[in-house]
């Protein structure tokens, strides 16, 4: 067993509290330094909204047929 001021004792009593407002802005200053890290996130959040938005992007079901669609001529409704 490590002694009481050893550094694994200081760790683990560490990692069992809460997160606290410190070391997530040590984590984003950590992650400030890695402009790679950010791109990455960037990509990523991007993709979630994205994907949560894509109901308002695109509203209409690709698949649905239009017969009479096909005589009309080209317009910005397309549908």
């Amino acid at each position: 067993m490590p002694p009481e001021g050893s550094v694994v004792a200081t760790a683990s009593v560490a990692l069992a509290g809460e997160t606290s407002p410190s070391s997530l802005v040590r984590a984003w200053r950590r992650a400030a330094r890695r402009p790679p890290a950010l791109v990455g996130a960037a990509v990523v959040l991007f993709y979630v909204l994205l994907a949560v938005g894509a109901p308002w992007i695109a509203p209409d079901d690709p698949l649905e047929r239009d017969p009479e669609g096909i005589e009309r001529g080209a317009s910005l409704r397309h549908g």
